[in-house]
C-alpha cells in the first residue's frame, strides 16, 4: 500500500519563503505626481503603474494566504500524527 509523507517542518519552511516573496511585493507603490500633467502620455502611464501597483497588493496577498495555509496544514499535521501515535500505543498488545 503506497503512503504519503508529510514533512511538517517542510510546510513550514516552504510558507517562510513564500512570505519572504510576498514581502518583496509591497515595496513598490505608484509614484506620486507634484504636478498633474495635461499629457495623455502621463495619465496613461500613471493608471498603468496604478493598476501594476494594485496587482502587486493582490499577489502579495494570495502569496501570505498561501504561506499561512501551508503553516497551518504542517500545525495540524503534526498534531494529527502525534494523537494517531498515541491511540497505537494504546492499543494492547494481544500476544
Amino acid at each position: 500500500m503506497a503512503s504519503i509523507h508529510v514533512d511538517p517542518a517542510a510546510l513550514r519552511d516552504a510558507a517562510a519563503k513564500i512570505d519572504a516573496v510576498a514581502a518583496t511585493f509591497t515595496g513598490t507603490g505608484a509614484p506620486s505626481f507634484a504636478v498633474k500633467s495635461p499629457q495623455s502620455t502621463t495619465a496613461a502611464v500613471k493608471a498603468a503603474l496604478d493598476a501594476a501597483a494594485e496587482a502587486e497588493r493582490a499577489i502579495a496577498t494570495r502569496l501570505r494566504s498561501t504561506g499561512s495555509a501551508m503553516s497551518a496544514s504542517g500545525t495540524a499535521f503534526a498534531t494529527a500524527e502525534r494523537a494517531s501515535t498515541a491511540a497505537l500505543v494504546a492499543v494492547p498488545d494481544a500476544r
